[in-house]
């Protein structure tokens, strides 16, 4: 496939093409990747993949995996512009319902999956690449809108921007969205665009209502020995110093020195969202609180003394 590839670039051209971009990606994808075997994650992906591109978007002329979602392109005309943006629209909100449930009934799939999907639509003109009538690929301002977009789609949810055409879609299906106008680093930084987003499913943190300026990290840090970490049942908790900007940007460093080599830090690190370890608030106070045997299993591995010390630090945006 590869040298097909190659050999279609050498007569690869450009042609500018009137298309919807959708951009989804699996919410809790990477701490799934982190506890659950890897084969096991390949047939999940596998048979996920199949089942949205079977039985939800039967007629997408291209799409390409991203890692932990897909990109899908629907072409349209100025003559079924309306029912193509209703129809996309409508096929996104059935499967961001359904998407938890997808495997339920695949006896391959005997363990636990994600349960949220995020996906951002763009609207526009894009170039598509080709050789020999072969689509290689899509490229364009509006498929990193779209990419940009998905991002903001959290927990979960559909979001997007206004020259989409909200009017294009059905009165009931326009009473789903809300409007509001936010920064987007890359495409917005200084002036705002104009977004809609699903109010059951979506929360648009604060820090995209405002011009984008680059954050203040806080690093928080905590020592304990080994031991002492073991101790800790269940749950390590540790408080925040600061509000997080974005608790999607928060990353727990944990380090230790390996006992079998010389001026060597061992580091893991955990993305927030995860699957095990949470961000809370309580009041005015903040915390993440890590799963303790989760972090023991991981630093096991390395023969980690007792009495070493483990290094942990919370480093997160503030304003």
């Amino acid at each position: 496939m590869h040298k097909e590839f190659l050999k279609l670039l050498e007569k690869a051209t450009g042609r500018s093409e009137h298309v919807i971009a959708v951009n989804f990606d699996i919410r809790g994808f990477t701490p799934f990747c982190e506890t659950e075997d890897s084969l096991n994650v390949a047939t999940y992906i596998t048979r996920v993949y199949l089942k949205i591109l079977n039985d939800y978007f039967k007629n997408t002329s291209f799409y390409k995996p991203t890692g932990d979602g897909l990109i899908i392109i629907i072409p349209y005309e100025t003559e079924n512009l309306r029912e193509v943006a209703d129809s996309t629209i409508s096929t996104c909100l059935n499967l961001l319902e359904k998407f938890g449930s997808l495997c339920k009934e695949d006896p391959m799939v005997n363990f636990p999956t994600p349960q949220k999907i995020g996906i951002g639509l763009t609207r526009g003109s894009v170039c598509c690449i080709t050789s020999e009538d072969k689509i290689l690929d899509y490229s364009g301002r509006k498929l990193n809108l779209a990419s940009r977009l998905m991002d903001l789609a959290r927990p979960s949810g559909i979001v997007l921007d206004y020259s989409y055409g909200i009017d294009l879609l059905k009165d009931e299906t326009k009473e789903l969205f809300a409007e509001e106008n936010v920064y987007v680093r890359g495409v917005a930084e200084a002036n705002p665009i104009k977004i809609y987003y699903t109010r059951q499913y979506t929360l648009i943190p604060d820090s995209y209502k405002e011009p984008l300026k680059e954050p203040v990290w806080q690093t928080d840090r905590s020592e304990y020995t080994f031991k002492e970490t073991k101790g800790m049942l269940p749950h390590l908790e540790l408080l925040l110093s600061k509000k997080p900007l974005d608790i999607n940007k928060i990353t727990v460093r944990i380090t230790h020195d390996d006992p079998d080599l010389e001026d060597v830090e061992v580091y893991h690190d955990y993305k927030f969202p995860h699957k095990v370890h949470k961000y809370k608030r309580l009041g005015t106070k903040h915390h993440v609180v890590l799963d303790t045997p989760h972090i023991i299993k991981d630093l096991e591995k390395y023969g980690i003394p007792d009495d070493m010390e483990i290094r942990i630090a919370v480093i997160y945006p503030t304003k």
